[in-house]
């Protein structure tokens, strides 16, 4: 990191590319890689800020009642129908599973087996007493990845622009899947056509909840610097979001 008068200047995460102010929104800065177009909140919240936002519940939800649980738990289901051929007869683990609904998913559609990870406590609690077939781990990754287990397919949706240590997480991605594990992740598209010419104005510029944001080029650049490929890419020119299944190769 080096200081440039009053400005910080840090390389890119993902590329190691130089990178440049961006925008302000909220009293937060984000820059951008001018090579990827990999976007990230400079300086970056310190991760027990983020862990707050998180661990303790938030205001959709409550141990008994969860925001519109019918709905989440139907698009779950059309969702793990749609991905079954990877997970069906494997060990699968969704990575910020809420309250459980993909978990639940995953196990009546074939999974050999269906856990989930989450920091939200309230969340977690929810999803121990609604679906109390499947595991729920009350856990930071960084731990859940020292327990040792391993996972064939992971789930993973609108996580990846709320963690700011981007090589921590990445890291613990390579370190829970087996040889030939399938990945399945969502995460905004900061580079899609959809996205508002003044970026400010979109929504999911959210600052201090969305610290980094992805393009096309900077998401695949990061999965095979970590020896994952990406398979297979679900676009759709109405909805600003990467949608994708990737492989460990390594």
């Amino acid at each position: 990191m080096l200081q440039d008068g009053a400005r910080t200047m840090t390389a890119c995460g993902v590329c190691k590319g130089v990178t440049e102010e961006f925008v302000h929104k909220g009293g937060s800065r984000y820059d951008k890689c001018t090579n990827c177009g990999f976007v990230f909140m400079n300086p970056m919240p310190p991760a027990g800020q983020l862990d707050e936002l998180y661990s303790a519940g938030g205001p959709q939800h409550l141990p008994d009642t969860y925001s519109k649980s019918r709905s989440r738990a139907r698009r779950a289901y059309i969702r793990a129908i749609a991905l079954r051929r990877y997970f069906r007869g494997k060990d699968a683990l969704d990575f910020g599973s809420g309250g459980g609904f993909i978990v639940n998913a995953l196990q009546k559609f074939g999974a050999k087996s269906a856990t989930g990870l989450d920091i939200d406590s309230v969340a977690v609690a929810y999803a121990r007493r609604h679906y109390a077939g499947s595991q729920f781990f009350l856990s930071g990754y960084e731990d859940f990845a020292a327990s040792g287990r391993t996972f064939d397919f992971i789930y993973s949706s609108e996580v990846l622009e709320h963690i700011g240590d981007i090589d921590g997480v990445m890291s613990f991605l390579q370190t829970i899947t087996r040889p030939g594990a399938t990945l399945f992740i969502t995460t905004p598209d900061i580079g899609h056509p959809a996205v508002p010419a003044k970026v400010v104005d979109w929504p999911v510029l959210a600052p201090p909840h969305h610290v980094q944001f992805f393009t096309q080029d900077s998401i695949t650049k990061l999965f095979i610097n970590y020896g994952f490929t990406i398979e297979r890419r679900y676009n759709k020119r109405s909805a600003p979001t990467l949608k994708f299944v990737a492989k460990k190769i390594r």
